[in-house]
């Protein structure tokens, strides 16, 4: 699928649920994990409401990232929509990750906005989030993916329910290993560590390959991957996972 619309009609497939119920029968949980502020934020409200979308670095509000956090209405949307998100993620457990969107400034700066850190954007965000769809499900967890801008350590306060996901993208990128020492830490001690998930590129070949077709040859680096798990297990984090692209 190509986008976040085509996967939810492909969850409505017999197909597709024979699929899921399948693999819930062997014992598997399901969870989805999606950039999902797109379709939070349906972009085609810009021509009518410009004001719920986010102000750039340069001055100008347009609809490319994420969306005017201080725009209470544009929050209350997110929200709306974040519920039906969730009652629609067939078979879902109830751990549920609504990425912000991904790339380079990609949060307001509106007048009230630009005085909240990227983190606390996000946070603000995801605080809303669960709240709402804690009205349908008592239950979920939402995740603050802790990646890029939103490394930095937010001033405001999780509510009960968010956890950690954190994104170690700058060991990547950065070749900035150590680094995981002097973030991880103070990320763990914010949000705590019930629930703390890391989210690897073991499996990656999509970053291997420069998001690149055709990829190249995928060689799992099995010493990296033991030594990552120790580092992880050591700081306190009660689930590991990985990105899978690209293996052909």
């Amino acid at each position: 699928y190509k986008s976040l619309a085509e996967m939810i009609e492909l969850l409505k497939t017999e197909n597709m649920r024979s699929l899921l119920n399948y693999a819930k029968q062997q014992g598997l949980e399901i969870e989805y994990e999606l950039h999902a502020m797109g379709y939070l934020m349906p972009k085609n409200l810009f021509d009518t409401h410009p004001e719920y979308f986010r102000v750039d670095k340069n001055g100008k509000r347009n609809s490319d990232k994420n969306f005017c956090v201080s725009n209470k209405n544009a929050l209350n949307i997110v929200c709306e929509n974040a519920v039906k998100l969730a009652l629609n993620l067939y078979g879902s457990n109830d751990n549920f990750y609504f990425w912000i969107d991904d790339g380079n400034d990609i949060f307001c700066h509106c007048e009230k906005c630009k005085k909240i850190s990227a983190s606390n954007q996000a946070l603000i965000t995801i605080n809303a989030i669960l709240n709402a769809i804690r009205k349908v499900k008592p239950k979920a967890k939402v995740a603050y993916l802790a990646y890029g801008d939103t490394l930095l350590l937010p001033t405001v306060k999780p509510n009960e329910g968010v956890f950690l996901e954190y994104a170690p993208f700058e060991k990547y990128v950065n070749k900035s290993e150590n680094a995981e020492f002097y973030i991880i830490e103070p990320l763990i001690n914010y949000f705590g560590s019930k629930d703390a998930k890391v989210l690897e590129y073991w499996y990656d070949n999509s970053l291997y390959s420069k998001w690149k077709k055709p990829p190249a040859k995928f060689i799992l680096n099995e010493t990296q991957l033991a030594k990552d798990i120790s580092f992880y297990k050591q700081k306190g984090f009660n689930y590991i996972s990985t990105f899978g692209c690209f293996l052909g």
